[in-house]
C-alpha cells in the first residue's frame, strides 16, 4: 500500500514526486461524485500499465490524502514505474501530462 496526495480541479492532469517519495496526482476532475477518484485510477493505470480494476483506494475516499493498493505489484516497483514514466520526454519532476 502506498499514499498519494490528490489535487482536484487542477489545470492539467499530472503526477509529481517531491520530498523523496511524496506522490501528488493533480486531476482536472472535481471531487464531486467520485470523479477525481476515477481520474486518479485512470492516470495511475496508464502510468503503471496495469488494468484499472487492480487499483483500489483503501483509505481516504473522501479525502485528498489517499491510501492505495495495486494488486500483483509491490510498492517499490510502483514507485520505480512512476518515477521512470516519461522521464526521457519530460526531465522535470512532472511525470504525467
Amino acid at each position: 500500500m502506498f499514499y498519494i496526495n490528490v489535487k482536484p480541479r487542477a489545470k492539467i492532469n499530472s503526477v509529481t514526486i517531491s520530498n523523496g517519495n511524496q506522490i501528488t496526482v493533480n486531476v482536472i476532475s472535481s471531487a464531486f461524485a467520485g470523479a477525481a477518484n476515477k481520474s486518479v485510477i485512470n492516470i495511475l493505470a496508464d502510468i503503471i500499465n496495469v488494468p484499472k480494476n487492480t487499483i483500489h483506494i483503501v483509505g481516504g475516499n473522501k479525502s485528498r490524502f489517499k491510501k492505495l493498493h495495486i494488486s500483483n505489484i509491490n510498492d517499490e516497483e510502483i514507485l520505480k514505474l512512476i518515477k521512470s514514466h516519461n522521464t526521457a520526454k519530460n526531465p522535470s519532476n512532472n511525470l504525467y501530462q
